[in-house]
């Protein structure tokens, strides 16, 4: 069967649902870390220390904290002395566990009436036939939504309906085919066997001391790190992968939302089929990734972030997928024309600033941004940054380099940092060249040095007359761990 339209989503289209992305859940895990659990805060500094990563993420996390866990293993099959690593791979085990939870706890608490509301157009995509819906995301955003309005759905395990327990069967049946790449908070397998359940929610254990267990079996959790190659070839994740590979080569239109294409082996399968499918990429910065497979003919982008693509662009886009749904032998040139006149029109939608106010919420925060007070301004900058929108990101900019108070531009730029990623790196840049602020050049400071890439900036930043006492410091510390 010829599907028209297939989704890959990933963590950007969760954010705007209050879900993190993986540089988010790493700063908000060690603040909590370091409040709840100071003693465990010596093994993510030493990990920090180490250098092995560009930056530091959930998933270098993940990864780091898996090597560690490894040595164990190993020195048990040489039948080698632990005693020197003994502590620290017995904190490891206590840090993967409070992970873990911390994962788990924060994945489930998303804005649940948002999502129900805004998945409504992507649902209904299911009348032009089986709705593919593959992610890479942990949370339970998709089968939530689902649940709410009473439409079926498969992810691989033998029932929707209402159970506890759910067995892995690997059939995808239903109107709305949920496949989850990289696991998710509520699937677990146990210890010791092949057998895998869903669970009717992830549980986040108290602490690494406790053990969830079925049949007097421990269970762990089934989530993989992408760049760990021997968990993505084990079962079920490569099952799903083969779902993905099966799928792809019966699509006409893949549109890839909120994902940053870390994963090698989905980009690998993705450019096996670009010469016979189309990509459509969405996120706010989109249009800089065109290249991202090689083949920018086939590759459109519509900057926009996935909440505005669901409503803002949902019109336009259920008439793409009815065009491209009818074709049955689709001239190439009439397929490009189509979705570039859908980039056109939804980048019409999603680009103008009047259309912030078909959006209730953000157009309430757009409007105090403006007006209130100085704090309430800064409050509502802050929450600005869960509306990935091209004017939002234009207004977060223009905050940054003009509001008069302090306060909003230091909110401004937590959430310049947090929509657009290493893209901000010119914007703080300036504000080390131009503010005069001293708490504002330290806040930019700061975000620099969480933002991968950023060194040269920060070099260049030590040149200048105008730097505050406080943020050289904080520059010249940092510089220095790079230099070394």
């Amino acid at each position: 069967m010829m599907h028209s339209v297939v989704f890959l989503l990933g963590a950007g289209a969760s954010v705007s649902y209050g879900v993190p992305m993986m540089r988010g859940f790493y700063i908000a895990f060690r603040s909590f870390i370091e409040r709840r659990y100071p003693h465990c805060l010596q093994l993510i500094e030493i990990f920090e220390q180490a250098r092995a990563h560009a930056e530091h993420d959930l998933e270098t996390l993940l990864s780091d904290l898996h090597h560690v866990l490894e040595v164990d293993a190993g020195l048990d099959l040489l039948r080698a002395d632990k005693g020197f690593v003994a502590p620290q791979v017995a904190l490891a085990r206590e840090v993967k566990g409070h992970l873990d939870a911390f994962i788990v706890e924060t994945c489930e608490r998303f804005d649940l009436e948002r999502a129900v509301a805004e998945f409504r157009s992507l649902l209904e995509l299911r009348r032009f036939g089986p709705l593919w819906l593959f992610t890479t995301n942990y949370d339970r955003i998709l089968e939530t939504a689902c649940e709410q309005h009473g439409i079926a759905w498969a992810d691989g395990f033998e029932s929707t309906g209402y159970q506890p327990v759910a067995d892995w069967s690997g059939r995808f049946d239903a109107d709305v085919r949920i496949a989850k790449l990289h696991g998710s908070v509520n699937w677990y397998k146990p210890e010791s066997g092949s057998s895998k359940h869903r669970l009717d929610r992830g549980y986040a254990l108290p602490t690494h001391e406790f053990r969830l267990t079925r049949a007097g079996q421990s269970l762990r959790q089934l989530m993989i790190i992408p760049t760990l190659e021997k968990d993505a070839l084990a079962d079920p994740y490569v099952h799903l992968a083969l779902q993905f590979t099966d799928v792809l080569q019966q699509t006409r239109l893949l549109v890839i939302a909120g994902s940053s294409l870390r994963d090698r082996h989905i980009r690998g399968y993705i450019q096996a089929r670009l010469p016979r499918i189309h990509v459509l990429l969405v996120s706010p910065s989109a249009t800089r990734h065109t290249a991202a497979f090689g083949s920018p003919g086939r590759t459109h982008a519509l900057d926009a972030g996935f909440s505005e693509f669901l409503t803002l662009g949902a019109s336009a886009f259920a008439q793409l997928v009815d065009w491209l749904h009818k074709g049955d032998s689709l001239d190439e040139a009439e397929t490009v024309q189509a979705i570039s006149h859908f980039v056109e029109l939804a980048s019409s939608d999603t680009s103008d600033e009047a259309a912030v106010q078909a959006h209730p919420a953000l157009a309430s925060l757009w409007q105090a941004a403006r007006d209130d007070s100085v704090a309430s301004r800064a409050r509502a900058v802050v929450s600005l940054a869960n509306f990935p929108h091209p004017a939002v990101l234009r207004r977060v900019r223009d905050l940054v380099a003009r509001d008069p108070a302090p306060p909003v531009r230091v909110a401004a730029i937590a959430a310049l940092t947090r929509l657009a990623g290493d893209e901000a790196i010119s914007d703080l840049e300036k504000v080390l060249y131009d503010d005069v602020a001293q708490e504002v050049q330290v806040e930019a400071a700061l975000a620099l040095i969480q933002t991968e890439g950023s060194l040269p900036a920060l070099q260049r930043a030590l040149g200048r007359p105008t730097l505050a006492a406080a943020a050289r410091a904080v520059i010249e510390e940092q510089v220095q761990r790079g230099a070394s």
